[in-house]
This record gives C-alpha cells, sequence and structure tokens, in this order.
C-alpha cells in the first residue's frame, strides 16, 4: 500500500480491521490475530520480530507487557514456526500483520523485510502480511529481486486528496465535533476558510493532516475573540506556519549549506530509505 503522506492508508487499513474483528466477534468471519508494527516506533528493524512472535505465541502484551526476548531468539524461533509447516497464529488462526513506515525496516542486507515476505509464502502459512510505504516505487528502487519475489501481486496507490475530499474530511470532523451540542450553536469555522484551507493543502500535497492542523489552528486563532474562523484567519495560520522556525533557520543557510540539504532530500526520495551513505550525497 503507497502513498503521501496524510492520504489515509494507516486508517484505512485500521477500519478494515476494526470491522473484521467485529465480524469475527460476531461469527460472520473467520478469527485472526492482529500485531502492528511501525518502523518509526522501534529502535531497529529486527525487533519486528519480537512483536510478531508475540502475536504468533499468543502472548498478552497488554497484560503481561512485551516479552523479555532478543531479536536473535524470536527469529530463530520464528523459522522454527513456520519451517515446521505451523498455522501462523494461536489456535491455527490467521495473523494479520501491518507493516507501517515500511521504508524505515530497510535494512542494507534487507533481510527482515525477506523474512517477513517469505514467510507467508510457506506452505500451511496463515500469515498476511500489508506493508505501507509512503512511496509507490519502493520496491522497484530499493529492494533486491530476491525480496521483490516475495512480493504478493496486489498493490493499492493512495492518491493525494484533491480539494473537494479535503474540504469533505473536514466538514465531517466539525460535524462530529458538533454533536450532542445544542443546534443553534455556531459554526467555529467558516465553509469558505475550509475551501481555502483545502486548495492550499491540495495545491502541495494533499496531506488531510496538514489541512486538520491548519482549521485547528485557524479555530484557535480566533477562539479568545469569539467568533468564527474564515479566510483570512486560514491565511494567517499558513504564513504563520511559513515562518516557523525552522523554516527562518533555513532562509539563513548559505548557497552551500542548501545545496547540501537538497542532494541529501533527493538521494532520500530516489533510495526511499532515509539513511544515506556520505559517498552517496555527491
Amino acid at each position: 500500500i503507497s502513498g503521501v503522506p496524510g492520504t489515509g492508508k494507516t486508517a484505512t487499513v485500521h477500519a478494515v480491521v476494526r470491522e473484521l474483528k467485529r465480524m469475527a466477534e460476531q461469527n460472520e468471519a473467520n478469527p485472526f490475530t492482529y500485531v502492528e508494527i511501525n518502523g518509526l516506533r522501534i529502535p531497529e528493524p529486527a525487533a519486528a520480530y519480537g512483536l510478531l512472535w508475540e502475536a504468533v505465541c499468543g502472548h498478552d502484551v497488554s497484560r503481561e507487557g512485551h516479552m523479555k526476548i532478543s531479536s536473535h531468539q524470536a527469529l530463530k524461533s520464528l523459522q522454527k514456526h513456520f519451517s515446521a509447516g505451523e498455522r501462523a497464529g494461536p489456535g491455527g488462526h490467521a495473523c494479520v500483520v501491518l507493516m507501517d513506515e515500511l521504508d524505515q525496516l530497510m535494512t542494507s542486507k534487507q533481510d527482515v523485510v525477506y523474512n517477513f515476505f517469505n514467510w507467508p509464502t510457506l506452505v500451511g502459512s496463515k500469515l498476511v502480511v500489508l506493508a505501507v510505504a509512503n512511496t509507490m516505487d519502493l520496491p522497484e528502487r530499493v529492494m533486491t529481486g530476491r525480496v521483490r519475489s516475495r512480493l504478493g501481486m496486489t498493490r493499492i496507490n493512495f492518491q493525494p486528496y484533491t480539494t473537494p475530499q479535503l474540504e469533505k474530511i473536514v466538514r465531517a470532523r466539525l460535524q462530529s465535533a458538533k454533536e450532542g451540542l445544542p443546534t443553534d450553536t455556531p459554526d467555529v469555522m467558516a465553509p469558505d476558510g475550509v475551501r481555502f484551507a483545502a486548495m492550499k493543502v491540495s495545491s502541495i500535497s494533499g496531506d488531510a493532516r496538514r489541512v486538520l492542523d491548519i482549521c485547528r489552528r485557524a479555530v484557535e486563532l480566533v477562539q479568545p475573540r469569539s467568533r468564527t474562523a474564515r479566510t483570512d484567519d486560514v491565511k494567517e495560520v499558513i504564513k504563520s506556519m511559513q515562518n516557523s522556525p525552522t523554516a527562518a533557520y533555513l532562509r539563513e543557510l548559505s548557497f552551500h549549506e542548501r545545496l547540501m540539504l537538497a542532494a541529501l532530500l533527493r538521494c532520500i526520495k530516489r533510495e526511499g530509505v532515509e539513511e544515506i551513505k556520505w559517498g552517496e550525497s555527491g
């Protein structure tokens, strides 16, 4: 699953998993174990082995905390488990793994992603892996042929949100915020302000989180004055975000410093990983 940040990739997976779990509880679907592995939230890619082993062996993390097991031990246990033809989850149920921020799990040997994509292909395995990345061509640009050979054929690409879609998202959030309030409660944000924010964000990134952040700041800006946020308030918020300390710092950089940053960003976009060797930036 690929797409630029803020296009609902992870949120969509969460919604589908919630619905499937509800169906399983009502005996409308087969039960399954679900585990989420986020590349930004683990200390190293190999730590993913421990999280998967906890799910496979039925360890209750919410009650007992994480298992005290090394990544190497967890890998050996997983290899033994899947090579023996065992089903994925406890009770022989399927185990669904969401590997979010996949680019952060890439290593030079790519052994972690290889194992996760290889185990579902083994006979008798009931392991299902959903991988989420921000770049559509990550497999072609970064992954070795060995890893690509284990990838499934199903790919879903999330397009950036359009202006009408962003407007709809913001309006839905505003509507849900008014639930339970008196019917005469005034709107915190005018339609023209929502439309302007959606237009600005859709022209740059189509990031839903970005437009929600802008609208939230606009509402906070006018809250002391007890009035509705409008287009001018959104413009003021966008201007202040462009004048953030980070933006101000970047403006003060010398030409060569900017050139170095631009080269690093290009390498990151090309390679799909955020760790770039010094020699590759030339």
